[in-house]
């Protein structure tokens, strides 16, 4: 026998696939290989703690943006961050644009996902926790236009101040333009209502 004779069906494992194509401002898209930029920024760092923001993959509609936050001593580690939940003493995550625009995570609306938003979107996508680690991942739509993203973050319950940090946002859209469609969606847009 085999090692792979007795697998599992994937569709067991994957669940049935959507009936509706995903709009591009909800999350990257499953029909392509993203690009990676390799761009990275170290948001902070003290003596027990460091935060710093990666960006990529890189998708032709957006980019995922992640925040890693490592605990250096586990008698010093804070309750989880909680962006967003605790005010401003929990973890503060927002980017400025080249136009001086800014943007904030938002949480899923509870939009239709026919409603195209009118702003760009930062959505939490996904949040992991453990021993000394914390991982946030943010869906950034649309691929940012201009020279400059400046990212900024602020946490005053571990005591960093707020920083902003610069990034060359014409990296990320040429990463863009490196996104390979690997077969076309061909699934139904969502019903209008």
């Amino acid at each position: 026998m085999g090692f792979f004779d007795e697998t599992l069906d994937a569709r067991a494992l994957l669940g049935a696939p959507g009936e509706y194509r995903n709009p591009d401002w909800t999350g990257p898209p499953p029909n392509v290989q993203p690009a990676d930029p390799a761009l990275r920024a170290v948001m902070a760092r003290t003596e027990s703690i460091a935060v710093w923001l990666s960006i990529g993959p890189v998708y032709s509609a957006g980019t995922v943006l992640t925040l890693d936050v490592r605990w250096r001593f586990a008698d010093r580690v804070p309750t989880a961050p909680n962006p967003g939940r605790t005010g401003r003493n929990g973890l503060c995550f927002g980017l400025q644009f080249a136009d001086g625009s800014r943007i904030l995570p938002a949480e899923r609306e509870p939009r239709r996902a026919s409603q195209r938003p009118r702003l760009s979107r930062l959505t939490p996508i996904l949040m992991q926790s453990k021993s000394l680690q914390f991982r946030l991942d943010y869906w950034l739509w649309p691929i940012p236009a201009g020279d400059l993203l400046t990212a900024v973050a602020e946490w005053r319950h571990a005591r960093i101040a707020e920083v902003r940090v610069d990034l060359d946002a014409s990296v990320i859209r040429a990463a863009s333009a490196e996104a390979i469609e690997l077969w076309p969606d061909e699934r139904p847009d969502p019903p209008q209502t």
